[in-house]
This record gives C-alpha cells, structure tokens and sequence, in this order.
C-alpha cells in the first residue's frame, strides 16, 4: 500500500491510467514486486558486455557485434559473445542456405531467426587456422563497415549545409552505393526545378563524390 501511495502521488497520471486495467495487470504472470511494474529482466547485464545482435524477421544475413552496450528492442536477438567466428559463419552464404531450408518463412519471403531455431544453428569447428584468418577478415568488414557508415553520414550532412538537401532520397541515403552520376541525379531530384544545380555545383559534386564517396565505394 506504501509503494502504491507514492505512485499515485508522484505520477497521478500514469497511475489513473493503469489502474483502468488493475485486474487484468494482477492477474498476469509477468509482472515485477508490484501490480503495476514490468517483471525484472534477468539478462539486464548482457546488454554492457560485448555482444553479437541479430533481427528477428529478416530478408539477408546482417549479424553485427556491439560492443558500445546497445540495447534494443523486442525486435532482435543478443548472444552474449564477441566470437568473430561465429560471427563470420552466422553471416556466410552457406547458413543463408541452410536457414532457407529450415528457418519459419514469413512474409515476402523473410525468415524469421526465433530463439529455437538460432539455438540450434549448426556452427562447424574451426581449425586454428580457419579462425585466425576468419577473425582478421571479420575484424577488417567491421571497420570497413563502420568507415562507410560514418562517410555516409558526413555525406548527408554536407549535402544539407552545402546543398540544401533535408530529405535525401532512399537511393541518395545510401550514398555509397552510386557512381559520381547517380549522385549528382539524386541530389538533382531532391532539389527539384525550383533549385536547379550550376555548372559549379556540379562541378563540387563530383569532386566531393572522387574524394570522399569512391574511396568508400
């Protein structure tokens, strides 16, 4: 009765609005000391240590380590682990193929990575040498990864200060994936007529996509 006077006082609102749904949040299973509150999270700490993250529902392999303590939603996956070679087989052409044989298709032809199935992924055992070489070529895709994720973002933000783009488009926000006419077409687009581009601002475009976009390509 003592915790539920200070939530009623401290947080009126919130209080009146559960306790609209009072006995249905008793009743529930899931519930933390309190009828009102979340149950404890038992793997909390996981999300502090280095960790691999993998989505749930998903159309390519895109497996990531993290070990900046992200948290996410119910959407993905944590393995609490910083192995490179699982890693390095989790995102191989070789376990798309056996997951589209044996992973839960949902829609559009996405497979979905729940618990059961990722648990039981089979993970070949490497040779001393097959992990050095494969945890050297990880290592180099995440910081390659990385590099191109950080170039893309200042990218953007230069054409927004340099060319008034606010909104690039989806082709235009993965800039790295377009040649120096692509760029210049996309930036056209998001400008539109009202704010056709000069001789010079083509000119800046392609030089800035050869100095900064084509290393990263």
């Amino acid at each position: 009765e003592e915790a539920e006077n200070v939530f009623a006082k401290v947080y009126p609102s919130i209080f009146d609005h559960l306790a609209q749904f009072r006995q249905r949040l008793v009743e529930r299973q899931d519930q933390g000391e309190h009828w009102w509150e979340l149950r404890a999270c038992a793997y909390w700490s996981a999300f502090d240590k280095p960790k691999l993250i993998l989505p749930e529902i998903t159309w390519r392999l895109q497996w990531c380590k993290d070990d900046g303590g992200l948290f996410i939603n119910n959407t993905a996956y944590v393995l609490p682990t910083d192995d490179l070679w699982l890693l390095a087989v989790a995102n191989s052409p070789v376990t798309w193929w056996y997951a589209w044989r044996n992973a839960v298709h949902a829609k559009d032809e996405a497979l979905r990575f729940i618990r059961e199935f990722v648990q039981e992924l089979p993970i070949a055992k490497p040779t001393a040498n097959l992990r050095k070489q494969a945890e050297a070529n990880t290592t180099d895709l995440i910081r390659l990864a990385a590099d191109r994720q950080n170039g893309r973002t200042n990218v953007l933000d230069w054409l927004r200060h340099e060319f008034e783009v606010e909104k690039p488009t989806q082709r235009l926000a993965d800039v790295v994936a377009l040649d120096a006419d692509g760029f210049i077409g996309e930036v056209r687009k998001v400008r539109g007529k009202q704010k056709p581009l000069t001789v010079a601002g083509i000119k800046r475009l392609k030089d800035e996509h050869a100095k900064t976009v084509e290393p990263l390509r």
